[in-house]
C-alpha cells in the first residue's frame, strides 16, 4: 500500500470515527431517559433475580405451551399460536431452562414500563412525570405477577401498549401511516392473545369520536386494518377448520370458570390488583384525557382505557389482567397531571408521588414476586387475603394461583410413575395415561422417558383435537377425575395410588390415581366424553 492509499484510509477511518462521535452526541440522554433507563432496567433485573434465586416450578400454563411447541399450529383452543412459536425458539437455548424459558416475558415486562414511560414523556412529562408513570406501570402486583412466568399476558400487554404508542405518534405528528403500525401490532397482538380484540374496539371507538374521524375517508386506517386482518388470517382459518372452537371456549370459561363480580368489587379489585398507590396517579389520568384541556387532543387514547373498562365492567369480569395494560396510558396522563401541579403549586408533591409509589411496591412486593421462601409466601398472603381471592371458580389453595400452579408436578409425575411402573410388564406396551386437565398431561409429558412411548392424553382444551394416539382404553391409569365418573366408562376402577402436595392447587391434593381395565367401548368411541373446552 502506497502512502496515498494509506493516507486516503486513514482518512475514511477518521470521518467514520467522527460520525459515530455526531451520532453519540446527539443521543438525547436528558434526566427523563436516564430515569426511565434506570427503572427499565431495575424492571428487567428484578425478574432475572427472583427467578434466578427462587424460581419455584413450571407453572401450569408453561407446560402446556411447551408441548403446544412441539405440535406446532395456526391455533390452539385457547389461545392463538404465537406463545408456541416463542416458546419453541426459546427451547433452541441451551441454559437452566426455566430463566431462559422466562427470560422473554420479563424482557416483555421491562417494555412495558419503557412505553409507559415513553408516552409520559411524548406528553410532555419531564423526569419526575416518567419515574411517576414508569414506577406506576412497575409495581402493580397484577403485572409483576403475570410477567414473572411465560405466558400470554406478559406479550399482550407489551403490545397493547406499543399500539398505543403508535396512536399517540400519530395524533402527535399527523404522519397516518402510523395506522399500519398500529395495525400490524393489532394483528400480532391477536396472534397472542384473543382479548387484544377489546383495543381494537376502542381504538374504532376513540377514531369515532375524536378528532381522528377524519381519517376514517382515508386509506392509512383501512390500511392498518387490512394489516392486521393479513396477520391474523392463518389463525382464523384454524378456527373455521376446527369449528370455532374459541368460541366454546369463551362461553364455558365466562360461565363455568369466570367469576362475577358486581361494580363495587370490580373496582375494588382493580384497585388492590393496580396497587392502591396507583389510584391517584390513573385518576388523574382519567381526568387528564377527558376533562382538561391539554389532554383533550389525545383523547382517543384516553377511550383504549374507557370502553375496555366499560365493557368489563358490564360484564361483571373478575379479570383484571385483561385490563391491565390500559392503565399504562392514565398512568402516563396521570403523571403529567401530577408533574405540573408539583411544578405550578406544590413542589414537594412530585417527590412525594416517587416515594409513595417506591414504598408501595416494595411492601407488596411479597405478594407480586416469589421472593420468600414458600412457607413465608403462604403466611403473608394469607395475612393480606391474597390466598383467598381464587382468580377462577373453583381453584383455591394455600398460595394465590399464579404460584400455586407451579408446585405439585415433580410428586405428581413420581406418584403416576409409581402406578405405571407397578402394572405388569405387558400392560406397558397398550396403557395410556389419562389426565383431565393440559397442566397434568404437560407435566407428565416433561417426563417422558419416565413412560417410554406410552400415550398422554386429555379431553382439556387442544389435547382434545389431538386424540387419543392410537390407544385402545384397555389399560388406562386416570387421574383427576371421580371414581364414580370413570366407572361409566370402565367395567374395573381400582385405585392404585394417590398424589398428595402441601402448596399445589386444592384439586390437585389428594388426588386418587386409578387402574382402568374393561372398557364398555373402545376408547375414541368414547373420546368426545372427556371434551371439555375451558
Amino acid at each position: 500500500m502506497n502512502q496515498t492509499d494509506a493516507r486516503a484510509l486513514t482518512q475514511q477511518r477518521n470521518e467514520g470515527r467522527g460520525m459515530i462521535a455526531r451520532r453519540i452526541s446527539s443521543i438525547d440522554l436528558t434526566p427523563a431517559l436516564i430515569v426511565l433507563a434506570a427503572i427499565t432496567s431495575v424492571t428487567l433485573l428484578l425478574h432475572l433475580a427472583v427467578n434466578a434465586i427462587n424460581p419455584l416450578g413450571y407453572f401450569r400454563d408453561e407446560l402446556y405451551y411447551i408441548v403446544n411447541a412441539r405440535e406446532l399450529a395456526w391455533g390452539y383452543v385457547d389461545h392463538p399460536p404465537l406463545i408456541a412459536l416463542i416458546t419453541r425458539a426459546v427451547l433452541w437455548i441451551p441454559g437452566d431452562s426455566l430463566l431462559v424459558l422466562r427470560f422473554l416475558p420479563a424482557l416483555a415486562g421491562a417494555g412495558s414500563v419503557l412505553l409507559t414511560g415513553l408516552i409520559a414523556r411524548r406528553l410532555g412529562a419531564g423526569a419526575w412525570g416518567v419515574a411517576i408513570a414508569s414506577l406506576a406501570m412497575l409495581i402493580p402486583p397484577v403485572i409483576l405477577a403475570t410477567t414473572d412466568f411465560l405466558s400470554t399476558i406478559a406479550f399482550y400487554n407489551f403490545l397493547w401498549i406499543l399500539c398505543c404508542y403508535f396512536l399517540l405518534r400519530l395524533i402527535q405528528s399527523g404522519d397516518e401511516r402510523l395506522w399500519l403500525a398500529a395495525g400490524a401490532t393489532l394483528g400480532v397482538g391477536l396472534m397472542t392473545k384473543h382479548n387484544i380484540a377489546l383495543l381494537a374496539l376502542a381504538l374504532a371507538v376513540g377514531a369515532l369520536l375524536t378528532s381522528l374521524r377524519s381519517h376514517v375517508r382515508r386509506r392509512w386506517l383501512w390500511l392498518g386494518g387490512l394489516a392486521a386482518a393479513v396477520i391474523v388470517l392463518p389463525h382464523l382459518i384454524w378456527q373455521q377448520q376446527n369449528g370455532w372452537p374459541v368460541f366454546e371456549f369463551a362461553h364455558n370459561a365466562s360461565t363455568g370458570k369466570g367469576i362475577q363480580v358486581g361494580p363495587v368489587q370490580f373496582l375494588l379489585e382493580h384497585t388492590l390488583a393496580m396497587s392502591p398507590v396507583t389510584l391517584p396517579v390513573w385518576l388523574a389520568g382519567f381526568v387528564y384525557f377527558f376533562f382538561h384541556a391539554e389532554g383533550k387532543p389525545h383523547r382517543a387514547l384516553g377511550y383504549t382505557f374507557l370502553i375496555p373498562f366499560l365493557i368489563l365492567l358490564a360484564t361483571g369480569s373478575n379479570r383484571v389482567d385483561y385490563l391491565a395494560p390500559a392503565y399504562a396510558v392514565l398512568m402516563a396522563g396521570g403523571a403529567v397531571m401530577i408533574e405540573r401541579w408539583g411544578r405550578q403549586r406544590l413542589v414537594w408533591l412530585r417527590p412525594a408521588a416517587v416515594v409513595t409509589l417506591a414504598i408501595g411496591g416494595l411492601v407488596m412486593l411479597p405478594g407480586s414476586l416469589p421472593v420468600l421462601p414458600v412457607g413465608d409466601l403462604a403466611r403473608f398472603t394469607q395475612a393480606v387475603g391474597l390466598a383467598d381471592k381464587p382468580v377462577e371458580q373453583g381453584k383455591t389453595s394455600p398460595l394465590p394461583q399464579w404460584w400455586a400452579d407451579r408446585f405439585g408436578w415433580d410428586s405428581m409425575t413420581a406418584a403416576t410413575a409409581k402406578v405405571y411402573n407397578a402394572l405388569p410388564e405387558e400392560d406397558h406396551a397398550q396403557a395410556a395415561i389419562l389426565t383431565s386437565n393440559y397442566g397434568e398431561a404437560g407435566a407428565l409429558e416433561m417426563s417422558q422417558e419416565t413412560f417410554g412411548s406410552t400415550p398422554i392424553i386429555s379431553g382439556h382444551n387442544t389435547y382434545y383435537l389431538w386424540g387419543t394416539h392410537g390407544a385402545s382404553g384397555e389399560v388406562v391409569i386416570a387421574l383427576g377425575f371421580s371414581q364414580a365418573y370413570l366407572e361409566q366408562f370402565w367395567g374395573r376402577v381400582e385405585v392404585a395410588g394417590v398424589h398428595v402436595c402441601q402448596y399445589c392447587m386444592d384439586y390437585e391434593n389428594d388426588l386418587p390415581i386409578f387402574v382402568l381395565r374393561e372398557p364398555h367401548a373402545p376408547l375414541d368411541q368414547i373420546w368426545p366424553e372427556f371434551k371439555h373446552y375451558d
